[in-house]
């Protein structure tokens, strides 16, 4: 009985180590810190300038803000749209989302597809030969092929989630984070006792998990409305909390 045990515990290692290398698991519990918003909160998306300044966040009540460093804080960069209606098209399973393509030679936009479920992230592909668009109702990563050749922009499913993804970031390599928003409620366990907590995952171009964010059943995000990788710097965004997350990967 004895060797057994030890038999079972060989092969319980094993096999859990097999789990962890098909898709490297960062927890978010580590080398992770916050910039505090004044008077505003959900920093729901993030990005630098061609300078590498910033970061630049959109909050909740339609402003842009710019992290001018520790000694100046946020300043107020733009102003956009307060008028959303983000909460009625969720409830409503609304599917009027459209695909829109402007040309900023000729100043036009045209639509490229409609009837999507809640469109939500976009990003290029880093050759630009096609485009990912996170369809929040249903729950998946869909693929565009910029060039269509005459045949219509047609999607195909490049990932079916657990969770409802939000905003779509690529990084330098061509990799794409996925943030992931809601749905913690109904935190999982593998078959040996680890929580199963994804708020973000990394993929490549044809679908495949590189990394995953665990946010370990914290509450620090609930809600994570878009993961930026920046000089391998993680920063999160959150369409409800009154800060920036930084996390070094």
């Amino acid at each position: 009985m004895f060797l057994l045990s030890i038999k079972f515990l060989i092969v319980a290692f094993f096999l859990s180590q097999n789990i962890l290398q098909t898709c490297q698991q960062l927890p978010i519990s580590k080398n992770f810190f916050q910039i505090e918003l004044t008077q505003a909160t959900g920093p729901e998306s993030i990005a630098f300038d061609c300078k590498n300044e910033g970061p630049y966040v959109g909050v909740s009540d339609g402003r842009i803000l710019k992290w001018q460093g520790s000694n100046l804080g946020w300043k107020e960069f733009a102003i956009t749209s307060p008028n959303r209606q983000i909460l009625f098209s969720a409830i409503t399973f609304d599917r009027s989302g459209r695909l829109l393509k402007y040309d900023p030679r000729t100043k036009e936009v045209s639509v490229m597809y409609k009837g999507l479920a809640f469109p939500n992230g976009v990003a290029l592909s880093k050759d630009h030969s096609f485009l990912l668009v996170a369809e929040s109702i249903k729950m998946r990563i869909l693929k565009f092929k910029v060039q269509d050749g005459g045949k219509g922009y047609v999607p195909e499913q490049l990932v079916q989630l657990s969770r409802i993804p939000d905003n779509i970031k690529s990084n330098e390599k061509g990799e794409f984070w996925v943030a992931l928003n809601t749905g913690r409620e109904s935190i999982q366990t593998d078959w040996l006792g680890f929580s199963i907590d994804p708020i973000g995952v990394k993929y490549d171009q044809d679908g495949k998990v590189l990394k995953q964010l665990d946010g370990n059943g914290g509450l620090t995000f609930n809600s994570v409305s878009e993961i930026l990788e920046f000089n391998g710097t993680l920063y999160l965004g959150s369409v409800v909390k009154p800060y920036l997350g930084i996390f070094y990967a």
